[in-house]
């Protein structure tokens, strides 16, 4: 930024100006511009024509822009997702603005943890956006959190109980955005298929325990249910 200077004396010919930052000029008026942050003492020399002098002295206090920066961890995750804000804007005399990107805002200059959610079915994307200001100017950053829905594993048999032996159809109509299953059958015997119908034949007469796992984006839910197998009528 280029600071304006301009000259009152009464009755000089002459000027000598010292910007305290190694500079100098030799015309009435100048403009300087200071590279650095800081506060420097700026000195002005007037002459007369009969070589008088007269010396003037001023601070001058530069202030850095606002430089913007954040983090926001974990940028991608499975539902509800707690996601860290940090700030690291550096500047003199900031203030700060987030746009948190689900309808929540701060003014806060951290404003730490936010929790973020998903549809049942699809990826939410939220954009947080900071903007930090002072008397330089404002300028902004934003970041994309995308959060992953939590699959819901849902199966369910044709029937709750038949006879041996007996071919148990269960659907398999998981919800969320499921790419891998594992299915305990309460017998020994487990399945990865991912098939919407799952066929498996239970022999003995009694009460099962059936578990079924579903998971996406690393993101993993488990259902529960039972089932009731009968002996054969003799």
């Amino acid at each position: 930024m280029s600071f304006p200077f301009s000259d009152e004396s009464i009755g000089a010919s002459g000027w000598a100006w010292s910007f305290g930052d190694g500079d100098s000029a030799f015309v009435q008026s100048p403009s300087h511009v200071f590279d650095t942050a800081g506060t420097y003492t700026v000195t002005l020399v007037a002459y007369t024509a009969a070589g008088c002098t007269d010396t003037i002295s001023h601070a001058v206090t530069v202030w850095a822009g606002p430089g913007i920066g954040f983090t926001a961890t974990p940028f991608e995750g499975c539902a509800p997702l707690v996601v860290t804000l940090d700030n690291q804007s550096t500047g003199d005399g900031m203030s700060f603005a987030w746009d948190l990107g689900d309808g929540g805002s701060s003014v806060l200059e951290e404003p730490g943890q936010n929790t973020y959610y998903a549809s049942l079915t699809e990826d939410t994307t939220y954009t947080i956006t900071l903007t930090a200001t002072n008397f330089c100017g404002s300028v902004d950053s934003s970041v994309v959190v995308t959060v992953h829905p939590e699959p819901t594993a849902l199966f369910g048999p044709d029937f709750d109980s038949g006879c041996s032996p007996w071919p148990v159809t269960f659907s398999n109509v998981t919800i969320g955005q499921a790419d891998s299953y594992f299915w305990d059958f309460g017998d020994g015997l487990t399945s990865t298929t991912a098939d919407s119908l799952v066929q498996h034949v239970l022999h003995r007469g009694e009460r099962y325990h059936l578990h079924h796992y579903a998971g996406g984006h690393q993101c993993l839910r488990k259902r529960y249910g039972g089932i009731h197998h009968h002996h054969a009528a003799q």
